[in-house]
């Protein structure tokens, strides 16, 4: 399976995520492509098998629970396009003391929605990722093998 896993990061924390997610793919002999988000091309989206988004969420505009700027930017770029029949997975990192934890899982759900692509597994959100880093990345792996068995399936 050919897979981006596109992400944007403030504190590193999504990186070492996204790390974690592209190294459980790769042992199930996955292609893997891991970019910030800044540097993916609207138009390459339509030639991976799926496409795994990773954000933190954050506080920009004076509006809490929103993905980072940089997606906010890409979206705007996919504005006009379509991914018709095209999967996706999301993941998020954020802080459960916050009034919208993970919301920028919500807003990448519904550019997905939006893209006319399909969710193909549960969105996976992340609470205080460094504070319990290896739970945290066992949750991590366990998303992982059910984005590998769903796809298998």
């Amino acid at each position: 399976m050919k897979v981006l896993l596109a992400y944007a990061t403030n504190s590193s924390g999504t990186l070492v995520a996204s790390q974690t997610i592209v190294n459980n793919l790769k042992e199930n002999e996955n292609e893997v492509t891991h970019r910030d988000i800044r540097s993916v091309k609207p138009e390459t989206l339509n030639t991976f098998d799926l496409i795994i988004f990773g954000s933190p969420s954050w506080n920009y505009n004076k509006m809490e629970g929103q993905p980072h700027e940089f997606f906010t930017q890409f979206m705007e770029k996919m504005k006009d396009k379509t991914c018709e029949g095209k999967q996706f997975a999301i993941f998020g990192l954020g802080d459960s003391a916050y009034m919208y934890f993970c919301g920028a899982v919500d807003y990448l759900e519904a550019f997905v929605k939006k893209l006319d692509g399909t969710l193909l597994v549960p969105s996976l959100r992340i609470d205080g990722f460094y504070f319990n880093q290896p739970k945290n990345e066992e949750k991590l792996r366990e998303w992982t093998k059910e984005i590998v068995l769903t796809t298998n399936s």
